[in-house]
């Protein structure tokens, strides 16, 4: 199969739109658009291919694997929870915060909390160290955190919806 026409690379992203919306990517129509120029890199470049929807299925499945690997690697424990729009209320912030602290209380043991407080707050090497220390891959070690950060990051959006209340 040679370069794409017009009309099949308007037809490719429109599909690939819905299949990475459906997927749950972040931001599908920046994706679609990043699996469309790789497709057709690689076209250009020679590869031939048999299936093109099967093919874009996989490089699309990459892009947004490579997008979600990007933003769990460059967010923080402090922004991660919470929404990433900007609050310019202090009291705003404040309730956030005392949302993501009731929640590091009440959803996490104290040595979730500190695991991954030591994991977003650590480089690589640090990460390795924690790994190490923990008993487990630097995979295993990225996994458990991502896992902890996202409960936390579901009961800070419930604690935000039903309206942070001291003592509630």
């Amino acid at each position: 199969m040679g370069p794409l026409s017009d009309v099949e690379s308007k037809r490719l992203r429109s599909w690939l739109v819905r299949f990475l919306r459906a997927k749950g990517a972040p931001e599908p129509e920046d994706a679609a658009s990043e699996t469309v120029l790789r497709i057709l890199q690689r076209l250009k470049e020679g590869l031939q291919v048999r299936n093109l929807d099967a093919f874009a299925n996989k490089v699309a499945q990459n892009v947004m694997h490579e997008d979600w690997r990007y933003r769990f690697r460059h967010s923080s424990l402090d922004h991660s929870p919470i929404d990433e729009a900007t609050h310019d209320s202090p009291i705003e912030n404040e309730r956030l915060m005392q949302c993501l602290d009731r929640c590091k209380r009440s959803c996490l043991k104290r040595s979730e909390v500190r695991l991954i407080e030591a994991y977003y707050s650590g480089d690589h090497t640090e990460r390795t160290r924690l790994a190490r220390r923990q008993g487990m891959s630097e995979n295993a070690l990225r996994l458990k955190a991502f896992k902890l950060r996202k409960k936390l990051r579901v009961c800070v959006e419930r604690c935000r919806e039903d309206g942070f209340r001291p003592g509630k």
